[in-house]
């Protein structure tokens, strides 16, 4: 017994990481106390928070979602879309996070959630297994839902060791793997093989998985949701934001919502950019998010001298005040990319979209209807796509298709596709 008790006010109930007393307000050993634990940062570890006024009602199966990081890209934009939604329908939710990488959108969005954050670097390094095995290994859930490779493999091998009751549902985000990813995808056609089903969110990307051979024991294609209410045209909201950046009603603004990584190729839209308004266009570029990349693209827009004409607006928990003053939205990733939120969403507020045709795009954009398609590190198509979005009648016709385009891509038929899912789903 007091052996019991001194671990219990020195270690989390749920996943036995020391405790941080200096972040704690409750006495020690108290409820309070427990749910501060080192591993999620001042977060209450997963198994305990459940009882928080929000419980649903039992029919429902308890979702864990388990990403692999908090960059705040489009995969954990509608990981957490996701979960908020099932919540508000009544699902049992908890996020469990794997490694460190976060934001300060993620804070903010999150500020008011408890979840566990790992802090794990790398799937191959021990520590890693050794932390997601001892907050698994407590975990009372019914499905784990697991995103891209790193969760998959954790929660499908953890689980067999564990003999664990937990259903491993993945959802898959990419088509085109960067070279860190085709190192361990043996490990995770392993994972999706034994897991419970496998979801991908664009048609184009199942069709090239399945090709490839990845399989699972069921396969399905849930394609990512805008939640329409949300996003949508604004004309208030656009001028002012036009006024406030002082762009003229004759500025073509284009804009980019991405995090800036290599595989999203801001330095080809600059450089796009900047032979577009070489022709004595009156122009402008928008680059909203953040990331490693970003510093060098500052530095090329420098060097290409559009440095007055591209607008660096960092992260933006709100983003649609820079969608409201876009004329043409614009995606020019060479890789990952598969079924753009960016795109939807700019597409929702009725602008045209141009995009390099990877992953889904093909099934977001019909060329010459509701924006332009152009092969994927293609400089020059590129370059003459933004050029020929300089003609207002084009323009104007792609974006009266814009948002009808997207009316079948909906949150909320997201989210009834999903539900369908789980709750079809009995675990063993």
């Amino acid at each position: 017994m007091r052996l019991t008790q001194f671990l219990q006010k020195r270690y989390c109930r749920s996943c036995w990481a020391p405790l941080s007393p200096k972040r704690c307000t409750g006495r020690k050993g108290s409820r309070a106390h427990w749910e501060f634990c080192s591993v999620s940062h001042g977060q209450v570890a997963v198994d305990d928070i459940a009882r928080d006024g929000r419980a649903a009602s039992s029919a429902r199966p308890r979702l864990l979602f388990f990403l692999p990081g908090l960059a705040m890209g489009g995969a954990e934009r509608q990981t957490l879309e996701l979960m908020f939604g099932l919540r508000e329908r009544g699902f049992p939710t908890k996020l469990l996070v794997f490694g460190p990488m976060t934001s300060a959108l993620a804070d903010n969005v999150l500020a008011e959630e408890r979840y566990a954050q790992l802090d794990a670097k790398g799937m191959l390094r021990p520590l890693g297994w050794w932390r997601a095995w001892r907050a698994l290994r407590r975990e009372r859930t019914d499905i784990v839902v697991a995103v891209n490779q790193t969760p998959a493999v954790l929660a499908v091998a953890i689980g067999r060791a564990l003999r664990a009751t937990w259903a491993t549902v993945v959802i898959f985000h990419t088509t085109l793997l960067m070279p860190r990813e085709r190192a361990r995808h043996g490990l995770f056609e392993w994972a999706t093989r034994a897991a419970r089903a496998l979801v991908f969110v664009s048609q184009n990307q199942a069709a090239y998985w399945k090709g490839k051979g990845l399989r699972s024991p069921a396969v399905h294609t849930i394609r990512n949701g805008v939640d329409l209410a949300r996003f949508q045209p604004d004309v208030v909201l656009r001028r002012r934001m036009r006024e406030r950046l002082g762009f003229a009603d004759q500025t073509v603004v284009f804009g980019l919502l991405a995090t800036f990584r290599p595989e999203k190729a801001h330095l080809d839209a600059i450089d796009a950019f900047s032979r577009v308004v070489q022709s004595g266009a009156d122009a402008r570029l928008i680059l909203v998010g953040d990331g490693p990349t970003r510093p060098m693209a500052e530095r090329r827009a420098a060097a290409r001298g559009v440095a007055d004409r591209v607008i660096f607006a960092g992260e933006q928990e709100d983003v649609r005040p820079w969608l409201a003053a876009l004329d043409v939205g614009l995606l020019c990733s060479t890789a990952v990319e598969t079924f753009s939120l960016a795109a939807l969403e700019i597409l929702a507020t009725g602008a045209p979209m141009v995009m390099s045709d990877i992953g889904g795009a093909s099934e977001i954009v019909t060329d010459g209807h509701n924006g332009l398609l152009y092969p994927a590190g293609d400089k020059a198509a590129l370059t003459k796509a933004l050029a020929a979005l300089l003609e207002p009648d084009l323009r104007r016709t792609l974006g009266a298709n814009a948002r009808p385009s997207v009316l079948r891509f909906s949150r909320e038929r997201m989210l009834d596709d999903y539900q369908a899912l789980f709750e079809g789903m009995q675990t063993p």
